[in-house]
Order: C-alpha cells, then structure tokens, then sequence
C-alpha cells in the first residue's frame, strides 16, 4: 500500500443571471486547485479524502488572484492567514494578515472520513479492513482545522470568506474590500451560499426546507 499527494486543478464558470433567475451570459471561467491524495492497495488506484480546504488557497479575481496562505505558530494556537491580492501584471494591489483562534482536528475526525468510504471495499476487491489500512496510511490529518471554508471572490475585487466555525443556522461572512480593508461582517443563513457579488449587490442560492434551491438578490449596506 502506497499514498501520494499531488494537486489537480478543475474549472468552473462564473454565470450571469436575470432578475428573474434566467441564465444570460457566462461571465468567466475560474481554476481552482484541488488537493487529491491518492492511495493504492491490492493493485488499484484510489482517492483518499482530504481536510480542505488546504493552504494555500487561490480565488481568481476580475484583475489578477487572492492567494490566502495561513500557518499556527509553534507552541501556539493563534493562527495567521495571510491575504495576497496581485493583479495579471504580478504587482501587489494589497497585502494583509488576520489573526484567528486555532482549532485542534480531533481523531475521531478520521474515523468520520474512513467509515463511509469502507462500502465499496467489495468494488475493489478488498476486504474492509484493507481498504481501511490504506485510508488511514494515506490520510493526513493536519493538527489544526483550515481557517476558513468558503472563499468567494466579487467581481468588484472584493473577497468574501466564510470562516470554518462549528455547523449552525447562521453563519458569518467576513468582508474585505476590493483595497484590504476590512469591511465588517455579513450574516446570512448557514444553508445560503454566495454566488455572484458587486457590491452592494449580492447572489446567492438559498435552500428551502425541501431542499429546493432558489436564487436570492440581497443589498449590504
């Protein structure tokens, strides 16, 4: 049994709606990162599931990228994320840090990544204790848990993050301006997701209690 981490980058379009929802334009094509770790047990290949998201992270933005870059200190649980906006040119529009409290990942954290993976031993052909073997050399857990979940950038050249915070009905967006300055704090509901931003306009996907998605124009003040 061997593992390997490498990064694979993926594509998606940034789309353009109508007031009434409707589909007008593609507005861009971004490229995300995507750590992937694999792993091989009795002769096939497969992908072992990573804590992400993983510094460093990168948002392309309308002018250039965001690359957010966060590390804890030896001997500390204060963590630094540093925020580096550069346009396509490659000079610097801003550069700053924000100071957050580090959360330890517990162990049981593997066991909820390896359990549900364990059902498809049989379509490898290995029993479950193997593939469970392999997981578990593969896996690597950081000590601490990412700072952020979400990264959302606005074609505005602002950048919203969503910190990584214990699962509840709202969650807090923290806002930065398209300059570095901190612009506060939005909260919106946990199952709402931003999609489109130009401040003080906003879009996101909302779910109801069925799970139905619904497109949502909000104005920050």
């Amino acid at each position: 049994m061997s593992s390997n981490r490498e990064i694979r980058p993926y594509r998606y379009p940034v789309l353009l709606f109508d007031r009434r929802g409707a589909v007008v334009d593609t507005l861009r094509w971004e490229t995300a990162d995507s750590a992937a770790v694999t792993y091989r047990v009795a002769g096939r290949d497969g992908y072992a599931p990573v804590l992400g998201p993983v510094s460093p992270v990168t948002a392309a933005m309308v002018d250039g990228r965001a690359v957010l870059d966060w590390s804890v200190p030896a001997g500390t649980t204060e963590g630094l994320m540093d925020i580096l906006r550069v346009r396509h040119e490659g000079d610097s529009v801003y550069r700053l840090t924000l100071r957050y409290g580090a959360i330890p990942v517990p162990e049981s954290v593997l066991d909820s990544l390896i359990t549900p993976r364990l059902s498809i031993a049989s379509m490898m052909g290995v029993s479950e204790r193997e593939l469970e073997s392999a997981l578990r050399e593969a896996i690597e857990l950081p000590e601490f848990r990412p700072p952020i979940r979400v990264v959302h950038p606005g074609i505005d050249g602002s950048l919203w993050l969503q910190p990584d915070t214990p699962p509840a009905d709202v969650a807090e967006w923290i806002l930065i301006g398209a300059d570095g300055t901190p612009r506060g704090k939005v909260s919106l509901p946990a199952r709402m997701q931003i999609h489109h931003s130009a401040l003080p306009t906003v879009w996101a996907v909302d779910l109801d209690e069925l799970d139905v998605p619904w497109l949502v124009r909000l104005r920050v003040e």
